[in-house]
């Protein structure tokens, strides 16, 4: 058992960042950004828009009940990189399971709206509250769903950046 803990304590941050990946998550701990210019603003709030339209409008967004992002991930670690396949679904308002299928088995990382908590080889265990917020982030991020909503409501605020050239 304590084998276990210590391989989920050490595949945990791994596993948080490979769900935040999957879903479309730029970082798991965002450095304070300076505020968007209101030309910046103004665009973000456009492509949100346009973004909503495109997918059938704001009334449309706002009754989504759930979302599953599916995707590949690589993660790298002390014992190399491994890779896999993800699935992560997502409950309105408040509630996400991610899976990972690794070579080494399936790892399941969730969330009920209060408690977050990780299994692996049928062990389950309840993770550290700070990765309360960060599940909480997941789901406002997949499938961009959550922030389009609360940008729509005015509850989030969106910049556009400039293209790389």
């Amino acid at each position: 058992m304590r084998q276990l803990a210590r391989l989920l304590t050490g595949l945990l941050p791994l596993f948080a960042l490979a769900s935040l990946v999957a879903a479309g998550a730029a970082t798991a701990q965002p450095a304070p950004a300076a505020r968007a210019s209101s030309e910046a603003r103004a665009r973000g709030m456009e492509l949100i828009k346009q973004a909503a339209a495109a997918m059938g409008g704001a009334d449309k967004l706002a009754v989504v009940k759930d979302v599953t992002v599916k995707g590949k991930v690589v993660l790298n670690g002390p014992m190399g990189e491994v890779t896999g396949d993800s699935v992560a679904l997502v409950l309105y308002p408040n509630k996400i399971k991610s899976t990972i299928n690794l070579p080494m088995g399936e790892m399941v990382q969730g969330y009920d709206g209060k408690t977050a908590w990780v299994q692996m080889a049928g062990q389950a265990q309840e993770l550290p509250a700070a990765m309360n917020e960060e599940m909480e982030r997941s789901i406002i991020t997949s499938g961009a769903i959550g922030l389009m909503r609360l940008a729509l409501d005015g509850q989030a605020e969106v910049g556009a950046a400039a293209r790389p050239r």
